[in-house]
C-alpha cells in the first residue's frame, strides 16, 4: 500500500500479486492488484481481474467502480456508458458524477465534464481524480482561472499526505 501512495504503482504489482497468490480467497488482496494493474497502465490486465472478482462478489460497488474505470482507460467509451447508464444507481453520487465526468471528458464534453467534476469536488474537496481531470479540462479548454485553482487543490492535497 505505501508503494501505492507513492506512485510507484508497477513496483507494487509483485507484492501485490504474491499476496494474492498465497491468499487466493480474499478479495480485497487481489481488489488492490488490480487497482495496481490499472495505475500503472495495465487496463486490459486490470479489466480481467475486475471481471473475475465481480464474479465471486457481483454486488460489489468497489469492484464495479474499478470496472468502470477500466474501461474507461481503454477508450471502451460505449461499454463504459452503457453499463453506466445501467447500474449507475448503485454508486454514490461522488462515484456516479466522477465517472460520468471522466467519460464526458473522453468524449470532448468539456463543458458537462466539467460541471459533473466540479460537483464531485463540491462534495469531497480532496477528490484529487476529479481535479487532475479538471486540469486536463481546463487545458484544453484554456480555462486559465480553472487550471490554476485545480493545480493549487492538487499541491494542497499532494503535500498534505
Amino acid at each position: 500500500d505505501v508503494l501505492m501512495l507513492q506512485k510507484q504503482h508497477k513496483q507494487a504489482i509483485p507484492f501485490y500479486r504474491r499476496a494474492a497468490k498465497a491468499n487466493p480467497r480474499d478479495l480485497r488482496t487481489a481488489a488492490r492488484l488490480a487497482r495496481a494493474y490499472l495505475a500503472a497502465g495495465e487496463a486490459e490486465k486490470s479489466l480481467k481481474l475486475y471481471r473475475a472478482l465481480r464474479q465471486q462478489a457481483p454486488q460489489s460497488i468497489k469492484l464495479l467502480f474499478g470496472e468502470l474505470r477500466c474501461l474507461l482507460a481503454l477508450s471502451r467509451l460505449e461499454e463504459a456508458e452503457k453499463q453506466l447508464t445501467t447500474v449507475g444507481k448503485r454508486f454514490k453520487p461522488g462515484m456516479r458524477l466522477l465517472l460520468q465526468g471522466e467519460l464526458w471528458r473522453r468524449q470532448g464534453k468539456w463543458k458537462q465534464a466539467k460541471q459533473a467534476l466540479l460537483q464531485v469536488v463540491e462534495l469531497g474537496p480532496d477528490t484529487e481524480e476529479a481535479w487532475e481531470q479538471l486540469l486536463q479540462i481546463a487545458d484544453q479548454t484554456k480555462d486559465h482561472a480553472l487550471a490554476k485553482r485545480a493545480r493549487h487543490q492538487l499541491q494542497r492535497i499532494r503535500s498534505s499526505r
